[in-house]
């Protein structure tokens, strides 16, 4: 899938532009799951065309990037892959939910 190439903050702002949620992929080298995760799902056409019509997708590496290690850290991710939706104020008013949703 096309993810954005910034910071999280950014991608966020981007999404708020846009009227649309952010979904934060957190991806970890040592974990196995991962790779089978981008490889069996993630870079499937169905899941990348709905992230695409859907959202502004950004991901980071956990042991890569300090960025995505720190989002991990604020969103209390244990487990990886991780999948994160994440709100502005803009984007709640628009569509009347929470503020952020995580699945592992």
């Amino acid at each position: 899938p096309d993810f954005e190439v910034c910071g999280h903050y950014e991608a966020l702002s981007r999404a708020r532009a846009r009227s649309r949620f952010l979904v934060c992929y957190l991806h970890s080298r040592e974990h196995a799951e991962c790779a089978r995760f981008c490889s069996t799902v993630l870079n499937t056409p169905e899941v990348a065309g709905f992230f695409k019509d859907n959202f502004v997708l950004w991901g980071g590496d956990v042991t890569q990037s300090r960025d995505a290690f720190r989002l991990a850290q604020s969103l209390r991710v244990s487990r990886y892959p991780a999948l994160a939706v994440l709100t502005s104020n803009s984007i709640l008013q628009s569509f009347g939910a929470g503020n952020r949703v995580v699945a592992q």
